[in-house]
This record gives C-alpha cells, sequence and structure tokens, in this order.
C-alpha cells in the first residue's frame, strides 16, 4: 500500500519507543536458534490491516472487529502484525 518502503523497515513509531528491529518469522526464528534456544511453538496474535495511526481513527473499529483481527491473527500466523515464539534451552546449548 506504499505505507512504509518494505515490512523490515522501521516506522516513526518504532523508532520512538526504542524498538530497533521488526522481527518476521524467519528473522525471529533465526535469531532464537543463533542464541542457542530451540522453538517448541510460535504463532501470531493479531492482524493490523493499518497503521496504528489509522486504526485509531477508524469509526468501524468496534470490538467484534477487533475480535476478528485477533482471530485472523491466530489462523493466518505468516501475515501477522504480532508474533511469538516458545522456546527452551537448546539441548547441550546455552543461552548467554
Amino acid at each position: 500500500m506504499g505505507i512504509i518502503s518494505n515490512p523490515g523497515a522501521l516506522s516513526e513509531r518504532n523508532v520512538h519507543f526504542q524498538q530497533f528491529r521488526v522481527f518476521n518469522f524467519a528473522s525471529l526464528s533465526s535469531t532464537l536458534r543463533d542464541a542457542g534456544f530451540s522453538i517448541i511453538e510460535s504463532g501470531g496474535c493479531f492482524l493490523k490491516p493499518f497503521s496504528h495511526a489509522q486504526m485509531e481513527q477508524l469509526p468501524f473499529l468496534t470490538p467484534e472487529l477487533l475480535d476478528g483481527l485477533y482471530r485472523l491473527g491466530r489462523e493466518l500466523p505468516e501475515i501477522a502484525t504480532e508474533i511469538y515464539a516458545n522456546v527452551r534451552v537448546a539441548a547441550g546449548g546455552s543461552s548467554s
């Protein structure tokens, strides 16, 4: 949609909140494995089709619509805005 130059680009909001990295599943998995963790489970929590500022201005953003966006994030984790990974220290590894 032309809102950002690429999905990994930092937004003004990222910079403001000192979020110096934007992850996708591949980069999150790689970073965790490189740090000595094995991934037990990963997924998505929320699908956000617009920027924070745009979402705040939507007149039709109802609790029901938000519930739907949470469900979509869980069903389509590869395009979810909020992603997570449950991890443990890999066998023979160290997380330090």
